[in-house]
């Protein structure tokens, strides 16, 4: 039998833990132009949020350094010629799509606001603060040379003895999860069920990836969206 539980319990869950806990989303194949990105509402005000709810501290970035260089390396054609815009701006796949949907911008300000721990897990920059600057870039985490991916696990460890953060919930797929199999402690993969405990998945995770993204809106709002009703926390 699958143990779920209601969304309304997992959403008070990651509240009550919100000093000690950090969601990690991951990046998305589908990515705003540099002329989407200029032509937004507000866009200046926007350009000038900053994160500070997690501190990358030395030994953080001395791995992210490692890691980047690698994909640089590994993955030299993966860089669009592009300017350098916030993280929550550049992507655009299904789950930014949904929380767009729920708020535009609004849903990123409050993360701000509220000091939520929210980092984005990509493909060619690692971990990222959803403020942090990037280009536009096309590579998939099932493209990454594996000996990038050895580093995830060193960065993720890094970024949490810093920031002292005891839980951490992936809203992601298998391929985003699976290079921090056994090598951390309270790490859960969030999967979603709809109101009859049918899993919701989709053909290459899209439906995954659109309700995530609308239960991370209800998070950061407290006003259920979407179509998941329960939610299962697989340990990593």
């Amino acid at each position: 039998m699958i143990v779920v539980i209601p969304i309304e319990d997992f959403i008070k869950r990651l509240q009550h833990e919100k000093e000690s806990s950090a969601i990690i989303i991951a990046c998305s194949g589908g990515k705003r132009s540099d002329n989407e990105i200029r032509s937004l509402k507000n866009v200046s005000a926007i350009l000038n949020l900053k994160q500070t709810s997690i501190n990358f501290d030395d030994t953080t970035m001395d791995f992210l350094r490692v890691f980047r260089s690698c994909t640089e390396k590994e993955h030299p054609d993966a860089i669009k010629p592009s300017e350098n815009y916030p993280a929550f701006l550049r992507y655009s796949g299904r789950f930014y799509e949904a929380v767009w949907e729920c708020g535009k911008t609004q849903i990123w300000e409050k993360v701000i606001q509220k000091n939520w721990k929210v980092l984005i897990l990509s493909a060619y920059y690692g971990f990222l603060k959803i403020t942090d600057p990037i280009k536009n870039y096309n590579l998939q985490m099932s493209k990454l040379k594996a000996k990038c991916k050895r580093v995830l696990p060193q960065v993720l460890q890094a970024i949490k003895d810093a920031n002292d953060i005891e839980n951490i919930y992936f809203f992601a797929s298998n391929t985003y999860t699976d290079p921090f199999k056994s090598e951390l402690g309270n790490i859960y993969q969030v999967r979603l069920f709809d109101h009859l405990r049918k899993e919701i998945y989709g053909q290459y995770a899209r439906e995954y990836y659109e309700e995530s993204g609308y239960l991370f809106a209800s998070i950061i709002t407290g006003e259920i969206r979407g179509s998941a009703r329960f939610v299962r926390l697989e340990v990593v």
